[in-house]
């Protein structure tokens, strides 16, 4: 149940961003010529992170999602946590 909910609160974290900001996270996993994920060889590294109130005000910090960048590029399965604002409306 645990990956079914990592994924979903993912997929939340998408509608949240603008598309050129995530376009760079999306892009940050290698792909093989047939357009599989190259996964790492020792295994699949996943990471849960909890970004603390992350909304539109954050994602619009280009220090900040390039620190989202270069932590995340490094795993091959993510689950976001926290993704709201203030105004509990960065989700709708």
């Amino acid at each position: 149940m645990r990956l079914i909910v990592g994924v979903l609160i993912t997929v939340g974290l998408i509608s949240v961003l603008s598309s050129e900001p995530w376009s760079a996270l999306s892009a940050a996993k290698s792909v093989t010529p047939s357009g599989e994920a190259d996964l790492a060889p020792d295994g699949l590294h996943v990471i849960s992170w909890n970004i603390q109130v992350f909304g539109r005000s954050k994602a619009s910090k280009p220090q900040v999602m390039a620190h989202i960048l270069e932590t995340l590029q490094h795993y091959d399965l993510i689950a976001i946590q926290e993704i709201r604002d203030k105004s509990q409306t960065a989700i709708q």
